[in-house]
């Protein structure tokens, strides 16, 4: 089963010149604060991008799941997207995908403390073993956010998933500041 991630500037990605269906046009708009509206916007694009380079043609016609995702109507082929910080990735694939992007930046101790406490026995013993405590917790939560969000749940949800289970693709990518990330996609 075939997979394509790409990940871009959120600035770079909002440049886009990629048509929009109107369902994604009005979605798109829909944030009221600007961030995230152009955070939305460039994910967006970049998807309509990512998905017409391997599709060979447009974003076909999209339905909204209870929680807002969107999946095209047409084909077998979805995607998924996310944006953290400076960077928007995007998956397009062939069955249901979810995507999570963090920057390392933000694996303090204190948030460490906070998601450690709700990993299952077998992600507390991966966790001790591991050299950096704050990465790997940070880690663990992008791949258990990238696998609520494949299954349209959203994050209520997010506690129940196995971090331990592998991701189809992770990545490390950097912004253009050099700051690094962490990214997974089930």
């Amino acid at each position: 089963m075939k997979l394509f991630v790409r990940v871009m500037e959120i600035g770079e990605a909002a440049a886009l010149a990629e048509p929009l269906p109107a369902a994604l046009e009005a979605y798109a708009a829909a944030p009221r604060d600007p961030a995230t509206l152009r955070e939305r916007r460039a994910g967006l694009l970049l998807a309509a991008r990512l998905y017409r380079e391997v599709a060979g043609r447009p974003l076909p016609p999209l339905a909204f799941g209870e929680r807002g995702k969107p999946t095209p109507t047409e084909g077998t082929l979805s995607f998924n997207i996310s944006h953290a910080h400076r960077l928007v990735a995007v998956a397009v694939g062939e069955g249901e995908l979810g995507i999570d992007l963090e920057p390392y930046l933000t694996a303090t101790p204190e948030r460490a403390a906070r998601l450690s406490r709700r990993l299952s026995e077998g992600e507390a013993a991966l966790l001790a073993a591991a050299p950096d405590k704050e990465r790997a917790v940070l880690e663990a939560y992008v791949r258990k956010e990238a696998q609520a969000k494949r299954d349209g749940r959203g994050l209520s949800v997010l506690y129940e998933m196995d971090s331990t289970l592998p991701p189809r693709y992770e990545a490390r990518p950097r912004d253009a500041e050099g700051e690094e990330y962490y990214l997974a996609v089930y």
